[in-house]
């Protein structure tokens, strides 16, 4: 296809309302009537804005606050006191006197009463071969009682034989002031003596109403022992004698013998005084009292972005007629963008090139037969309001005040180990009246 094509460039347009003109002729080429040709509009529209990117700053204030906990020692002392009492003692002193008797001795008995009809209640009398009564006396043991610890205590007596029937107990059998103690050991009777000085003794168990031996029992000195006879039941009958030349010791009240004095004590009071120890203080971290503020925002980076406009088209007018057709800005921005119309007549035209709702870019052209006529109006760039950007999160700038306390708790007061002192005694002491204790020899005054 014959033809000359024509070509021209249109300067940067700095506003989105400036209109720029653009005149396109061919001084050697008449325009044919009757041919066709092609118009072909090409521009490079761009929006440009600045995109400003901030963070926000804070003022971040922390107040650290801390719980005490008091916990109060104290040392109680505590001051028994106590009454002394003494009780003064004393036993009556004593001097031995020796008492002998030449003569035999046997149980002194107890008697239904002083009469001469008296008849013995816990014995009785040994009859022997020479006489009807001689004398000589035996006693009823009570088995049980004589294996008491204490045992049993019988009073000796003379062997005078009741000769007449007119006398009382008190003209025989008389007493002589001393006793023997008879205690069962095992299966064997023992005769003992208190105070005793020198003795001679013999003693005979037989069973109740079975016949004495009609001879004296062997005598021993200090005690007497005899086997129980077979077959003993809960009472015995026993025959105890001595031969002259029994001696024993009274005692007789001599003067005063002291005593350690008695000395008791009772509780009366406790003084106790309490003082302050010590203090166990504890801290710990209880919470933080944080206050934000915010100081503003604060600009990190600003970005210059330019992106195609895709909206754009052109109108072409001209000839008797009026066409309009995007501006194919393609699909990798920033790609020129190009309108073609073809099969124009040939003659003048006037091209408008429209963005964003307004008329940006015009230029005049005329079609020749058989040839392409490029109007270009190259690039646009349309300024934009600058956008901000906020990034997420903020950006803290940090204070800390010192340590601050709350309220303590003071806990209840506990103590250390008390101190208890040696006790002491209120004065004077009690002193009471001087008593006596008897003893085993004489009794007290």
């Amino acid at each position: 296809m014959g033809g000359n094509r024509i070509r021209i460039g249109l300067a940067t347009l700095a506003s989105m309302l400036a209109v720029t003109s653009v005149f396109v002729t061919d001084a050697h080429a008449d325009p044919d009537p009757t041919g066709t040709g092609t118009l072909l509009v090409t521009a490079t529209p761009q929006l440009s804005h600045n995109i400003n990117t901030y963070q926000e700053l804070w003022l971040q204030t922390t107040q650290p606050i801390w719980h005490k906990t008091v916990q109060p020692w104290h040392q109680r002392t505590t001051q028994p006191w106590y009454q002394r009492t003494i009780q003064p003692v004393f036993t009556p002193g004593y001097a031995p006197v020796v008492h002998t008797h030449r003569t035999s001795l046997v149980t002194r008995l107890e008697y239904s009463d002083n009469t001469a009809a008296a008849v013995p209640t816990n014995g009785g009398f040994l009859e022997d071969a020479t006489s009807t009564l001689s004398g000589h006396t035996y006693v009823h043991i009570d088995v049980a009682q004589a294996r008491a610890p204490e045992g049993l205590r019988f009073p000796l007596g003379h062997t005078d034989p009741r000769l007449g029937n007119y006398l009382t107990p008190d003209s025989y059998n008389t007493p002589v002031g001393y006793s023997y103690n008879v205690r069962i050991v095992g299966d064997q009777l023992i005769v003992s003596f208190d105070n005793l000085v020198t003795a001679n003794v013999g003693a005979e168990v037989i069973l109740p109403g079975a016949d004495w031996s009609n001879h004296l029992p062997i005598h021993t000195t200090d005690s007497a022992r005899a086997d129980l006879p077979d077959g003993y039941g809960a009472t015995v009958w026993l025959y105890v004698h001595t031969l002259s030349g029994l001696s024993w010791n009274s005692y007789e009240p001599s003067g005063v013998i002291p005593l350690d004095d008695v000395i008791t004590e009772e509780f009366v009071t406790t003084t106790e005084s309490e003082d302050w120890a010590h203090d166990v203080v504890t801290s710990e971290w209880a919470q933080n009292e944080v206050i934000d503020t915010q100081l503003g925002n604060t600009l990190v980076d600003t970005t210059r972005v330019t992106k195609p406009i895709t909206s754009c088209f052109v109108i072409l007018a001209g000839g008797g007629v009026t066409l309009s057709t995007p501006l194919d800005t393609g699909t990798t921005p920033p790609d020129t963008g190009t309108a073609t119309f073809a099969g124009l007549p040939a003659g003048g035209y006037t091209a408008t090139l429209h963005c964003l709702g307004e008329k940006v870019a015009r230029a005049n052209a005329v079609i020749k037969p058989d040839s392409t006529t490029e109007v270009a109006f190259g690039a646009i760039t349309f300024l934009d309001k600058d956008q901000s950007v906020t990034l997420p999160g903020r950006v803290y700038l940090h204070r800390t005040f010192p340590i601050k306390f709350d309220k303590p708790d003071v806990l209840p007061v506990q103590y250390e180990e008390d101190i208890v002192l040696p006790k002491q005694y209120l004065q004077p002491d009690i002193v009471l009246e001087t008593i006596c204790e008897p003893n085993r020899y004489v009794d007290c005054p």
